[in-house]
């Protein structure tokens, strides 16, 4: 996310200036690269080799930040393609789900116990009581996916021929990979079924995928049909 998000976004940012697709890839990317650092970086100053690097435990808070690029990502997905809203109506839709990623993103940074894929190292800014746990609020994440998908889905069915061919392909793949999102973080440790989350690994990887060999399906399509003009 954090290589892929931000070198799309750039090109994007580079050649449409006035779009928020562009922009909200490379603040994604960035949120992403920045998580990834912090997170490596307060390994080692705190597991690896304890002492040897300052400002380990100030740098581990800023794990849960996951959170902000993945709810970034998930805004560029409602506003696609056009970084526009459908409707004016749709205004709510933004406004609620940016009401909610900021209960997120606050409920991540002070959730106790261990940091996201930092199992060793307890989150320093941690509120012991808080009553909502890690995984409710790992599902109501992953919610906001499932929203934007249902978006897309509904404007490929109600726009123009050339939007559809936009959005078809980003559509299909972001409802697959949102799904696996949901079954590998949200019904394992609830069902006592951690085999279930192999299979969301799978539909994550397979919505990627799919995102990628539509999209250059499409430009060899696209290539093809020129050609074939008199």
């Amino acid at each position: 996310m954090g290589v892929g998000a931000s070198t799309v976004g750039a090109i994007i940012a580079s050649r449409r200036t006035h779009s928020p697709i562009g922009w909200l890839l490379c603040a994604s990317g960035l949120v992403f690269g920045v998580v990834m650092f912090a997170s490596e970086y307060a390994i080692y100053a705190l597991l690896v080799s304890p002492g040897t690097l300052p400002a380990g435990e100030a740098l581990a808070p800023v794990n849960p930040l996951w959170v902000l690029g993945f709810n970034l990502f998930v805004l560029m997905l409602i506003l696609f393609p056009t970084g526009q809203l459908p409707r004016s109506r749709w205004r709510w839709v933004v406004y609620l789900y940016a009401a909610i990623a900021l209960v997120e993103v606050i409920a991540m940074l002070f959730l106790p116990g261990p940091l996201e894929g930092l199992d060793l190292i307890e989150n320093p800014l941690g509120i012991e009581g808080l009553p909502i746990g890690r995984k409710p609020v790992q599902a109501l994440i992953f919610s906001g996916g499932l929203i934007a998908s249902s978006t897309l889905i509904w404007r490929l069915r109600r726009r123009s021929w050339v939007k559809r061919q936009q959005i078809k392909w980003l559509a299909y793949a972001a409802a697959v990979a949102t799904g696996g999102n949901i079954l590998a973080y949200t019904p394992p440790e609830a069902l006592g079924t951690p085999w279930v989350t192999w299979v969301g690994y799978v539909l994550v990887k397979l919505g990627v995928l799919l995102t990628i060999s539509k999209r250059i399906n499409d430009a060899d399509d696209d290539t093809t049909a020129r050609y074939r003009r008199p």
